[in-house]
């Protein structure tokens, strides 16, 4: 029988703290793709999905990587987390473009300390996403690259701007308090 000890109680709540917050950010992730809109010239939704992504990195660092996992696995077990239909939809490109994005920012976000870093950053982020999202596109539908970055790419860049502003200020108030 194992003796009670203080710091194996200090373990598993740090342990529980971490897994909720990793449950959290998933649900978060999973909230930001309903908020969606499609466009006529586009099958893939304008989402808040990007701006989660670089949220969760900032406040999790490495283990937002857990959390989008935990967020795929839910889709693909059929819970509505996506926001197109399913995994294997004209996003999947994009959604396995946040976890390149994660990985990118999860090494390189660390060693920024200002407001162009940031900026810098988050926009190399998009870049992963644009370019996993393009290659999605060029395969599900089998357009040319010059098709897929006019439909994928193009008509995002303009909200794209203004969810990296958002994640850059965010992520310079948190570094702050932390």
């Amino acid at each position: 029988m194992r003796k009670f000890s203080p710091l194996l109680l200090k373990d598993n709540f740090t342990l529980a703290r971490e897994g909720l917050k990793i449950l959290l950010f998933s649900i978060f992730l999973s909230l930001s793709s309903y908020v969606k809109f499609y466009t006529p010239f586009s099958p893939i939704p304008f989402t808040a999905q990007t701006l989660a992504v670089f949220i969760s990195v900032a406040v999790l660092k490495e283990k937002a990587l857990f959390s989008e996992l935990l967020w795929i696995g839910m889709g693909i077990l059929g819970v509505p987390v996506f926001a197109g239909s399913n995994i294997l939809g004209p996003s999947f490109g994009y959604i396995i473009g946040f976890l390149g994005a994660s990985l990118f920012l999860i090494k390189f976000l660390p060693s920024a300390t200002s407001f162009y870093g940031y900026l810098f950053l988050f926009f190399s982020a998009h870049i992963v996403i644009y370019i996993m999202g393009v290659g999605g596109l060029m395969f599900y539908f089998g357009w040319s690259i010059a098709k897929a970055v006019s439909i994928g790419v193009f008509p995002f860049l303009g909200e794209d701007i203004l969810k990296v502003f958002a994640a850059v200020a965010f992520t310079s108030i948190i570094r702050r308090k932390l």
